[in-house]
């Protein structure tokens, strides 16, 4: 659900922004102060910030495995 949601929004936010270059040639008239090209862009950075920020942080493992008889059980580190 997540995967097809970040590529549903990386590929929506690119769309408008290809369709923003429309305007001129549909002659669509946008009564606006801002930049829709910069607002687009910024927001696909933040989206792209959004999907690879995570992956670059560690994780602390806080799960411990524990026998039925309560004691922990060593875990095995692999590279």
């Amino acid at each position: 659900m997540w995967t097809a949601t970040v590529i549903i929004g990386t590929v929506a936010a690119g769309a408008a922004l290809g369709q923003i270059q429309l305007y001129p040639e549909l002659d669509c008239e946008v009564k606006s102060s801002l930049d829709y090209n910069w607002v687009q862009v910024i927001s696909i950075g933040l989206l792209i910030i959004s999907i690879s920020l995570p992956h670059g942080m560690s994780k602390k493992r806080t799960n411990q495995v524990v026998s039925k008889e309560g004691r922990k059980i060593k875990r095995l580190r692999f590279l």
